[in-house]
């Protein structure tokens, strides 16, 4: 309706952003894809650009019916808080695990709790912070039998960056994210993520190569990531390293000037397409 009446007014220049739809369930994606693609079909032609969160949005609305030419990644951005300059955590031959978020079926927990009892190595802990969700009971039934995995309850999202200072990894097994910010935090905090490919985020483990990307809904695949570190810490130094230079190596102003600069270009005022900086 917000677009019709857009459109209504003859505008020259309409830009849409949007997070890939959900589709969890066989009868929600056919219908999701029948809609989407009757929207791309009616609107396309009179959208400039739209900005879809990171490779996977691409991805979706291409499959969806918008051209490949007027797709344009984007994500969220998140302010950080400066974390403190007290002693980071050296990594040793015990790995510190986090994960932050939801117990709940599309952010992947009972991928991880089926991963966790998949790995015999005892040299590693799982704290789990957040607590609110459909698998909560479930998740706390779990924890009791399990020696090596902690609930913490919740933290102050001021404190966030400071917290993860704390662990070595942050796992982010997300079974459907637009984008999931977790990822950001971790990176921030300088330490590497284990995600998958479901979470928009994955995009920036991989531009960084500050931890590994699995396929979403493996809890194999996820266990036998979890165990690279755990078999050798070194690897989880090597992250943390790649992590700190790759947020020193774009910010929130570059970001900011690739989005103009794409809005620039769709009016063909400059004749470069930009590059996202986050994945360059």
């Amino acid at each position: 309706n917000y677009l019709n009446s857009l459109i209504r007014m003859n505008l020259k220049y309409i830009y849409i952003w949007a997070e890939g739809p959900v589709t969890c369930g066989i009868k929600r994606k056919i219908i999701v894809n029948v809609l989407h693609r009757y929207y791309a079909m009616r609107y396309r032609e009179k959208i400039r650009a739209m900005f879809a969160l990171g490779k996977n949005g691409i991805k979706i609305y291409n499959r969806l019916g918008w051209k490949k030419e007027q797709l344009f990644p984007l994500l969220y951005l998140p302010l950080t808080n400066e974390t403190t300059n007290r002693i980071k955590r050296k990594t040793t031959g015990f790995i510190k695990f986090i994960y932050i978020g939801r117990f709940s079926k599309t952010k992947g927990l009972s991928t991880l709790m089926s991963a966790c009892d998949c790995i015999n190595n005892k040299n590693w802990s799982l704290d789990l912070v957040g607590g609110y969700g459909e698998l909560s009971e479930q998740v706390q039934i779990w924890i009791k039998h399990k020696t090596n995995v902690s609930f913490l309850g919740k933290w102050n999202i001021n404190e966030v960056e400071d917290n993860l200072q704390d662990y070595d990894v942050c796992i982010v097994p997300s079974l459907f994210d637009g984008w999931n910010v977790t990822v950001n935090k971790a990176l921030s905090a300088n330490i590497g993520v284990i995600t998958t490919d479901a979470a928009g985020s994955n995009d920036m483990i991989s531009a960084s190569g500050a931890g590994i990307v699995v396929k979403a809904g493996k809890p194999k695949e996820l266990a036998e990531a979890m165990k690279v570190v755990i078999n050798d810490y070194k690897i989880a130094e090597d992250w943390k390293e790649k992590a700190g230079a790759y947020m020193k190596s774009w910010n929130e102003r570059d970001c900011a000037k690739y989005f103009i600069d794409v809005i620039l270009y769709t009016q063909g005022k400059i004749k470069i397409k930009p590059g996202a900086p986050w994945l360059l």
